[in-house]
């Protein structure tokens, strides 16, 4: 039982690291691309990582891609460009959006409605879309 609330709890020993959740960091913080090493400030890495992703889906190898002799993965994450995040879009009963990731470059104060806006300045938005199958 816990102290403050009498409630059953329990605890899970030697919790593998996939599933620790990651302090988050913030979007003017500048990162290296984890695709080409390019710095860029987490608010934008989303733009960045995207075009890898585009140029990927059409077949289009960019230089900084083959010297490096990377790929991009059958499910990319569009955060960080990597394999292997778990993504999630909630949905509020208010109709409220908001995104929760495993990803080490999902960034604090993230909103989701003003990263789903297109502009002159940002033509791309690679934001996670809600699943109509889930």
């Amino acid at each position: 039982l816990t102290h403050r609330t009498g409630q059953k709890s329990f605890f899970i020993h030697n919790i593998p690291a996939h599933l620790i959740p990651k302090p988050k960091l913030p979007g003017k913080m500048s990162v290296p691309c984890l695709i080409c090493g390019k710095n860029q400030t987490l608010n934008k890495m989303r733009e960045h990582v995207g075009a890898h992703i585009l140029l990927a889906l059409r077949h289009v190898n960019s230089g900084v891609l083959l010297l490096l002799n990377m790929e991009i993965g059958i499910e990319p994450c569009g955060f960080c460009g990597l394999d292997g995040c778990i993504t999630q879009l909630s949905v509020s009963k208010e109709g409220k959006h908001s995104i929760k990731s495993s990803c080490q470059y999902h960034y604090e104060k993230i909103q989701y409605k003003a990263a789903k806006a297109t502009s002159n300045r940002s033509p791309c938005t690679n934001v996670s879309l809600h699943c109509s199958l889930c």
